[in-house]
């Protein structure tokens, strides 16, 4: 559509509703801006053509209200923003100047012209109402107190997956992100929130050009817990490519958040792969949405049911041959806000100039509307509808796809902050929740009982004889030889023979049944009493090897054996060294 084309459409749209309005017949006007693009956004998505049912609808609706609400009437002007922040901002200027006196500023469907105008509100003396989400950005009231957005912020998307994670204890995800301002903001809350929570994002990645390359990077990091922040228009694709690396199925868990309130549309899209490909490779994945229509069946503040007001409205876009939009549920929600709130704080300044005989000034009159925007409380077609901080307080419906459709199996209230899962629906493809990472199963190594009863019989055996005859060597110093160290070899073997066997007594105690503390002492005994006995062992077996060696050895007299000290002394150093080195580097090894 060209510029004239837009032209043409903002014009016959704000005559459209000056003629629903009519003439005030004795209700006082309240004029009203509506900022958002004419024609297509920066999505591609005709939003007036969407939109402009649901906003005449609810106009003609508060028509048929009793006073106090009915002696008013809501006059619109058009501003198209073009999805430009200086045009969007020399509009609304232009449309402050020229006046009439505006209070209120409706709609704001661009994220770069909401955030520029949102800072410029207090200034100006406007509130705006946005049927809309908000950036992450946007939460700080400080700056952004003015604004008041009837859907949840981006933020809150994250705050159910972070939720979603710390329920089924994951702890490592990868994050792919659709290239985008909105969803690139978006991205950098969800890191920070996951930081805070103590997940770790073991892969980020942007998905532009090559989206199986980017995506194949998470299979090379062995990621099992997928964030995917994306459009809808790119849900196909990323599942395509997930289909073709083979990262679906049970040890896979896809969470898709970014896509507002649109249902699934798989396969609506060319991507590559067939359509029953995207529906295996998207079974089980978990999308977080804002929940569109209220499921009570009693009618609302309008006069009407949730169904009833959507089959009102889809008659109206048959008769227009327009597209369903996915703000049509807030946009119209978003309009009693408005007049509910201006009608209030018009009420307030009449009877505070009444009964006081006092004019109110403009600046009393904007805080008035603002703190009755702030108050604002009631049953919607979207449900109930009050606000926190400037944000619509709502519940995030989370939908399973599971065959061929979407199944809601949860819920996160973002008053409340909790996470409601209805268990019996979820359907795993596994036994149970995927893995977030291999999982390590430690098991303990056991031995047969009878097994350690034959082994630790014959090791005490053998350490109750070593010791009588060491006793009876001891004793009978008619039977004891002296090397020359000084020290019988008889004892020194003896003496390992002892350590050695004692060393088996340890070796089949059972880690469960003791502490850490005394299971690593123990070890440490074990390996200390066994290394010394072989050592102790080996060295009187080698200088009684030697001395029968030089006995039979031609050169009597030039081979003479070492003593056995000697060799008890450089080996027990070379075992200290070696067991010292060990206990320091790796205490806890047994």
């Amino acid at each position: 559509m060209g510029r004239f084309g837009q032209v043409q459409e903002g014009l016959g749209l704000l005559l459209v509703f000056w003629l629903t309005a009519g003439p005030a017949q004795g209700r006082h006007p309240l004029p009203v801006l509506w900022l958002m693009p004419v024609g297509s956004g920066s999505g591609g998505e005709n939003l007036t053509a969407g939109v402009a049912p649901a906003v005449r609808l609810a106009l003609q609706d508060l028509k048929k209200q009793p006073p106090p609400l009915g002696n008013y009437e809501i006059q619109l002007q058009l501003l198209d923003s073009q999805c430009d922040p200086a045009k969007a901002l020399k509009a609304l200027f232009d449309a402050v100047w020229a006046g009439p006196q505006y209070l209120l500023l409706f709609g704001g469907v661009c994220p770069p012209v909401t955030a520029l105008i949102a800072r410029a509100l207090p200034a100006l003396g406007l509130v705006q109402v946005s049927f809309a989400a908000s950036a992450p950005g946007l939460s700080n009231r400080k700056l952004y107190r003015n604004l008041f957005s009837m859907v949840p912020s981006d933020r809150v998307l994250n705050q159910a997956a972070v939720k979603l994670l710390q329920r089924y204890k994951w702890t490592r995800v990868g994050v792919v992100t659709q290239e985008g301002p909105r969803l690139s903001e978006m991205k950098k809350d969800l890191i920070r929130q996951l930081l805070k929570a103590g997940v770790h994002v073991a892969v980020t990645e942007s998905l532009s050009g090559d989206v199986c390359g980017r995506l194949k990077k998470l299979k090379d990091e062995d990621v099992r817990i997928i964030i995917a922040q994306l459009e809808d228009e790119a849900v196909s694709e990323v599942f395509c490519c997930a289909y073709r690396l083979n990262l679906f199925g049970a040890r896979y868990q896809w969470i898709i958040a970014g896509g507002g309130a649109a249902g699934w549309r798989l396969g609506w899209k060319f991507s590559g792969c067939t359509a029953n490909s995207l529906l295996v490779a998207a079974d089980g994945s978990i999308r977080l949405q804002v929940r569109e229509l209220g499921n009570a069946n009693t009618p609302g503040v309008s006069g009407r049911t949730p169904q009833d007001y959507q089959d009102s409205y889809l008659r109206q876009l048959i008769q227009e041959r327009s597209e369903v939009s996915s703000l049509y549920s807030f946009a119209y929600d978003a309009v009693w806000v408005v007049a509910r709130a201006l009608s209030q704080a018009t009420e307030a300044a009449k009877q505070r100039e009444k009964y006081r005989n006092v004019m109110v000034s403009e600046e009393e009159v904007a805080r008035m509307l603002l703190e009755a925007v702030r108050s604002t409380r009631f049953e919607g077609v979207t449900g109930p509808v009050f606000f926190r901080n400037g944000e619509r307080m709502t519940s995030i419906e989370l939908v399973q796809f599971q065959v061929s459709s979407g199944v809601l199996v949860g819920e996160f209230n973002t008053s409340t902050q909790q996470l409601r899962l209805i268990h019996h629906l979820l359907r795993f493809k596994g036994p149970g929740p995927a893995k977030d990472q291999p999982a390590v199963l430690l098991q303990h190594r056991h031995i047969s009982l009878l097994l350690y009863i034959v082994i630790s019989s014959a090791a005490g055996v053998t350490v109750i004889i070593a010791l009588i005859l060491l006793f009876f060597v001891i004793i009978n110093h008619k039977h004891r030889r002296l090397g020359s160290g000084g020290a019988s070899q008889d004892e020194l073997l003896l003496l390992g023979v002892l350590l050695s066997s004692s060393s088996v007594l340890f070796s089949g105690l059972d880690e469960a049944s003791l502490s850490d503390w005394m299971f690593g002492v123990l070890c440490s005994v074990r390996l200390w009493t066994l290394a010394v006995g072989h050592t102790v062992g080996f060295a009187a077996l080698f200088t009684k090897t030697w001395r029968v060696y030089s006995v039979f050895s031609i050169n009597q007299k030039q081979s003479r054996a070492p003593p056995a000290g000697c060799v008890i002394f450089w080996l027990f150093l070379v075992d200290t060294l070696v067991l010292t080195s060990w206990q320091i580097l790796d205490p806890s090894d047994g």
